[in-house]
């Protein structure tokens, strides 16, 4: 049996993001949330939202990202911030990635923003 396109490019985006979720536990990034948006927004299909202690995990977070995504043809369209930010974007089409400095993400409160999404289990 072969896949479909749309069940092959479902079940890339799913590694991905299992992928994604492991660089952010395995680089100690903290209070990891894992939203579903479908339906509440056409942005992307899931966000993930950590919290980073500094501006260098950030980066080593970035970094870890990029690769990931390029071993597994991943095509990023758009980052913002950078290793030096307080807030860092990733965005990879149906999963945007947001990293945030404690103070940033108190501020944005992005779980409150997107209060209607779906949160997922981290299996943790």
């Amino acid at each position: 049996m072969t896949l479909t396109d749309a069940e092959a490019s479902k079940q890339a985006a799913t590694r991905f993001t299992e992928a994604v979720l492991k660089i952010l536990d395995d680089k100690r990034a903290e209070d990891i949330v894992w939203l579903d948006v479908r339906g509440v927004t056409d942005v992307a299909d899931e966000f993930l939202i950590a919290t980073i202690l500094n501006s260098r995990q950030g980066g080593a977070i970035l970094e870890a990202c990029e690769k990931e995504a390029k071993r597994l043809k991943v095509s990023r369209l758009g980052v913002e911030g950078g290793a030096q930010s307080s807030w860092i974007l990733l965005d990879y089409g149906s999963l945007v990635v947001h990293l945030f400095l404690p103070e940033q993400r108190a501020y944005y409160g992005l779980e409150h923003i997107w209060s209607d999404a779906k949160r997922k289990n981290l299996g943790t």
